[in-house]
């Protein structure tokens, strides 16, 4: 099986190469802008330096064999610099993969935002944007919609690390708390079972392949299924 990795050096985007390398069957192309030197040893993984903004690259895309594409990309309005560079890389990028994979037709799974069937603010407006583009694609998809993620990161986010501090020792205790689901789905979830919800509801060929969108309860059952 051919997969697509975009994405593959952010939070959930590492943890996912990393439970991609140890799966004999399938063979890994993670798109990049730099390779990563503490990646770049993986089984089964090959890195392509990426240029998101060629067009010459997305025609070589084109040509690839994939069965499978992953996208892990996304930004912040602070670390982009602008709402239009945060928008590029939220939306632009994504939405011309899609358009370069057509012609594979491979199954699409996205990691977007908790919130994005409601948006409110230019972050989830993005998201719900470009879930939107995906249906309208025509590709089978998988939507995940994780609440902030636990893990270390190689940028510092202040609030994002606050609320690490704060949050992650009673993480668990949200999601068995009492409250409505519709509360629960904005508990924390831990960037590796974001990833191991990804490969499950992909590679599982005993799942059905209609697209689905996980979220809260669901994403979490697939991660310790």
């Amino acid at each position: 099986m051919n997969i697509v990795v975009a994405g593959g050096t952010g939070l959930v985007g590492r943890e996912l190469l990393r439970l991609l390398s140890e799966k004999k069957e399938v063979r890994v192309l993670a798109l990049v802008r730099q390779i990563p030197s503490s990646l770049a040893a993986m089984e089964n993984v090959s890195f392509r330096s990426f240029d998101f903004d060629s067009d010459a690259e997305y025609e070589w895309l084109s040509n690839q064999p994939c069965d499978v594409a992953y996208c892990c990309l996304g930004s912040t309005r602070r670390k982009a610099g602008s709402r239009a560079s945060f928008y590029k890389v939220d939306y632009e990028y994504p939405a011309r993969l899609f358009a370069a994979l057509q012609k594979q037709k491979p199954r699409v799974c996205l990691v977007s935002s908790v919130g994005a069937d409601h948006p409110r603010g230019f972050y989830l407006q993005t998201k719900a944007a470009l879930e939107e583009h995906l249906r309208n694609s025509g590709l089978p998809f998988i939507l995940l919609r994780p609440s902030l993620l636990l893990g270390k990161r190689d940028e510092f986010r202040f609030f994002e690390g606050l609320a690490r501090v704060l949050i992650e020792p009673v993480h668990t205790l949200l999601r068995h708390s009492s409250l409505p689901s519709a509360w629960r789905k904005y508990a924390p979830v831990r960037a590796s079972e974001v990833a191991q919800a990804m490969v499950r509801a992909t590679l599982d060929k005993s799942r059905e392949q209609r697209p689905r969108i996980l979220e809260g309860e669901d994403l979490w059952r697939e991660s310790s299924v």
